[in-house]
């Protein structure tokens, strides 16, 4: 990831317990030791300990101002020609952690989710389980089309995943409840 694109994580290292993080390049800027080294002040200091935990959720309830003061102060010390470049570099075994050696989870407990049919052909497609013949709503082209997803079936790339249990139709049309036989993934 570049300096431009600074997105906030979780990561494990071996052994260790999930906490926040920040992707640059092939490694992870660990806030814990950005905060331990009291790179962070004011508003960036508050944003990073909420970030610096198992889960990013306390740092989206403070809103985007938090966050976003966070990732300037982040590509302050990051960048090539920083004011801070050579403190920056005299920590750097402590405050980058090469992807290599981590593992990342999952970064926010989701509890539930809308998900939404954004294109003719999303909708064509969902739609054809409930009605080959007429799989698109009157109202798709008007209003979004919105359904209840599974947050149980979100995982990060690499993780595993429980087939989620539904009702659906045999070979033979008769109505069972069980392990899902078709799988959807989606990717984002």
């Amino acid at each position: 990831f570049p300096i431009q694109d600074l997105p906030f994580g979780v990561f494990r290292r071996r052994g260790g317990e999930p906490q926040g993080g920040v992707a640059i390049g092939d490694r992870v800027f660990d806030l814990k030791a950005g905060l331990a080294a009291d790179l962070f002040s004011g508003i960036a200091a508050e944003a990073a300990e909420t970030a610096a935990g198992p889960k990013l959720n306390p740092l989206m309830a403070l809103g985007n101002a938090h966050a976003a003061t966070l990732r300037a102060r982040l590509s302050d010390l990051l960048r090539d020609h920083g004011p801070e470049r050579a403190r920056v570099e005299a920590m750097a075994d402590r405050l980058l952690v090469p992807m290599a050696e981590i593992r990342l989870e999952m970064p926010a407990e989701i509890a539930s989710f809308t998900d939404f049919f954004t294109s003719i052909f999303h909708a064509e497609r969902g739609g054809r389980a409930r009605n080959p013949d007429s799989p698109l709503t009157p109202n798709f082209k008007y209003i979004p089309i919105g359904y209840n997803g599974r947050a149980t079936s979100i995982c990060v790339s690499g993780g595993g995943f429980k087939r989620p249990n539904g009702q659906y139709r045999d070979k033979d049309g008769d109505l069972r409840f069980g392990p899902e036989p078709r799988q959807d993934f989606e990717l984002e």
